[in-house]
């Protein structure tokens, strides 16, 4: 797969001119000289200044989307990479520290658009629809402990006084890709504040090969499958959030999402194994599934009279998602394979209710916190396996590979938290109590299981102002992950005969432990750097084993994980010129993460590495070029698993025209190279195999991006909300 790189720096921005003018004027005075009236009117002087793209803080960094002028063209998912501790994978997932666990908030508040097809919707989303984008590393008590590696809050446009503006974004990419529309509204009459956030985008990935080479129990069993698909998906999203001001304390403010999305795909497979089981088949499977979400909120915000800085919100949420995922499989050219044609149909809900109240109490330079929170979630699978009936022709449900599973999981939280300013230095602390109650049940089978946790989960960030624009912060936090349902399902897919994958209801919450000493300066040259440590216990991976005497492939979630992350991440950016600016971002990791798998040690060494420089030049009338490469070595997939290393390229140009408001731009994304083999090995006890998929790589785009309006002060919001963007997510689909 093809990720377009979209890279580019701040260019310094024109002041408003200040003419100075100076006038003399005085009567004579005795013992004096006189002196004649007289004004005169100075030359121009333009003042120049780049608005810092980085702004780092005691618990969190920032970044301005709109100091980047490649804001202008770019959607949000290509700007991800260009952030400090964010990178984009070769399968366009956004990672935080390498990881995919973290919450993604909008505006501080958790979306269900965002939690099932995050990298769908970044990509119909306009960066120009975006402020700036928070990633915080070291989240603060008031925030929920989970989401292992942080939380990423992405902060739309809302500069508006009485009026309106907006912006709107149609690209397209190809010949993988498809096009992509997106667009944002502010509006305020009165004390009405309007948000409105939208986009859809269609991704069609063309016909590919593939290869799975596997060899378990030495020489003596080995399968060779190779084969070609497709896949084409549409998704949509639509956001908006509404504010309004009773009086000058009481605000109330809500918002409402609803997203969806549609895929289908072809798969052809021909599969030979040769030693314990010598066989052969030829497989068909077309497969097709869709995904709803919609969530929605009421929040109320009451200020003091004597201190409007002292407020109490009560805040209600309700979200709901599904899924349904259909396979038809259908065999040919069989030799010594009896398992007749089959589909599989799995249709997956969530549904979340929550309640939540915060109070804030500033006293001086100290601002207090506290809050309580209980979420109350439920998660269901109906799945179900129907093999074709020779006699009657007929698909027959068999209720032996069929099941529906019913999934509780009750979150109660307390938490307090302290924030002190004194001159240089920047205190944040707290603790957040959460109590967790899960019941998983197997109706057909009638099983129940159930778990209880206590959590106590501390959270402290000091911070220090350093001379010459520079700062020193230290974070310890400790995080936790609950497993979704995507992890929980028992549902097995048997879309490959030979490889049967499902989830564990018997998983348990992760907790994952991080410190991080950081440096930052913004000077000319900015720069961030942050050195940390995280280390982790039961850490759920997905395990990989090999049945010999059936050939096939058992693949599934345990909390065996045990280990830690030594890393740096680093952010440079440096104006060479007032029209040449070069910016580097990356990391360097080593991991070392061992488990059991099987009754065997596993241990996984990796030292990785991503490297992200870029170059923005601007040249006169309007226009913008960019370049950037993005280096990846060897990375971990899983306990067991890797992949290979790649490089990307990207070059891209822009016009901006009509008074800044509309801008053309085009990009040419890996240019040299038409396709990419992804390499993933895998080994494990007995066996070893190597997946390799060839994938385009070569693509080119066009995009147009309008702005309007002329809006000046901020909509009004609530402070506080509910996020609950939390549990750990995988999930096959498009």
């Amino acid at each position: 797969m093809k990720i377009i790189f979209m890279l580019a720096l701040v260019l310094p921005a024109l002041l408003t001119p200040i003419a100075i003018t100076v006038a003399q004027s005085a009567a004579p005075a005795p013992d004096t000289i006189p002196v004649r009236d007289s004004t005169k009117q100075l030359r121009e002087v333009t003042v120049k200044g780049a608005a810092p793209l980085v702004v780092r803080e005691v618990d969190r960094i920032t970044y301005d989307i709109q100091a980047d002028p490649e804001s202008k063209s770019s959607n949000l998912l290509g700007m991800m990479r260009k952030i400090p501790f964010l990178s984009v994978d070769a399968n366009e997932n956004v990672l935080l520290k390498g990881n995919t666990s973290y919450k993604v908030l909008i505006n501080g508040r958790s979306s269900g658009m965002l939690q099932h097809n995050l990298k769908n919707i970044l990509r119909s989303m306009p960066a120009s629809s975006i402020q700036k984008v928070e990633v915080i590393t070291t989240p603060p008590a008031k925030y929920d402990a989970e989401g292992l590696a942080g939380i990423i809050n992405i902060i739309t446009t809302r500069k508006i006084d009485q009026g309106y503006n907006g912006s709107m974004n149609v690209s397209e990419r190809f010949p993988m890709g498809g096009p992509d529309i997106g667009g944002a509204l502010n509006i305020k009459p009165g004390k009405l504040g309007i948000t409105v956030l939208t986009g859809g985008s269609l991704n069609y990935k063309p016909l590919t090969d593939y290869s799975i080479k596997r060899a378990a129990g030495g020489p003596a069993s080995f399968l060779d499958q190779d084969g070609s698909r497709r896949s084409d998906s549409r998704d949509g999203f639509a956001g908006t959030e509404l504010s309004y001001e009773l009086d000058s304390i009481n605000l109330v403010a809500g918002q409402f999402n609803v997203s969806g999305g549609k895929w289908d795909g072809r798969n052809d497979q021909h599969t030979s194994s040769t030693g314990n089981i010598e066989q052969q088949y030829q497989l068909q499977n077309g497969l097709y599934g869709n995904r709803d979400g919609i969530d929605a909120g009421l929040n109320f915000q009451h200020n003091s009279k004597k201190r409007k800085d002292r407020l109490l919100t009560l805040s209600y949420q309700y979200y709901k998602y599904e899924s349904s995922l259909h396979d038809q499989i259908a065999f040919s050219q069989k030799i010594n394979f009896d398992t007749p044609d089959y589909r599989q149909e799995n249709d997956e809900s969530a549904r979340e209710n929550t309640v939540q109240a915060d109070y804030v109490h500033p006293v001086k330079g100290l601002r207090i916190e506290a809050g309580v929170k209980g979420i109350w979630r439920n998660n269901q699978s109906d799945f179900r396996y129907l093999a074709l009936d020779k006699v009657s022709g007929d698909f027959k449900q068999d209720p032996d590979k069929s099941n529906r599973f019913d999934n509780t999981q009750r979150v109660l939280s307390i938490y307090n938290a302290y924030r002190y300013r004194l001159k240089t230095w920047e205190l944040s602390a707290g603790m957040r109590l959460e109590q967790t109650r899960i019941a998983a049940n197997f109706r057909s089978a009638d099983t129940l299981i159930k778990q209880d946790y206590l959590n106590l989960i501390p959270s402290v960030a000091i911070g220090k102002q350093l001379k010459d624009n520079r700062m020193l912060t230290l974070g310890y936090v400790q995080r936790i992950g609950r497993p979704s349902i995507n992890r929980l399902n028992p549902f097995a897919d048997r879309s490959n005969p030979n490889y049967i994958t499902t989830g564990n209801p018997a998983l348990r919450p992760v907790l994952l432990n991080d410190i991080q000493l950081s440096y930052n300066i913004s000077k000319k040259v900015s720069a961030n750097i942050a050195l940390s440590y995280t280390f982790f216990n039961n850490l759920d991976l997905r395990i990989t084993v090999v049945d010999t005497a059936t050939n096939i492939t058992h693949s599934t979630f345990e909390n065996i994980g045990k280990g830690y992350r030594l890393a740096t991440d680093f952010y440079i950016n440096y104006p060479v010129t007032s029209r040449l600016s070069l910016s580097m971002n990356g990391d360097i990791a080593y991991f070392r993460i061992k488990g059991l798998v099987d009754g065997t040690l596993v241990n996984n060494d990796w030292l990785i590495c991503m490297l992200a420089p870029s170059a923005n030049y601007s040249f006169r009338k309007g226009w913008n070029a960019f370049a950037n490469v993005t280096i990846n070595s060897r990375n971990i997939v899983t306990l067991q698993s890797n992949t290979n290393a790649y490089v990307n390229t990207g070059f891209g140009v822009n016009k901006t025209v009509i008074a800044n408001k509309l801008t053309f731009s085009a990009t040419a994304s890996n240019p040299f190279s038409k396709y990419r083999n992804n390499i993933t090995r895998t080994s494990g006890p007995g066996f070893y195999e190597t997946n390799d998929t060839r994938e385009y790589f070569r693509s080119f785009g066009i995009s147009a991006n309008y702005k309007f309006g002329k809006l000046k002060e901020g909509i009004r919001k609530t402070e506080r909300g509910i996020n609950n963007d939390d549990v750990s997510k995988e999930k096959r689909g498009q």
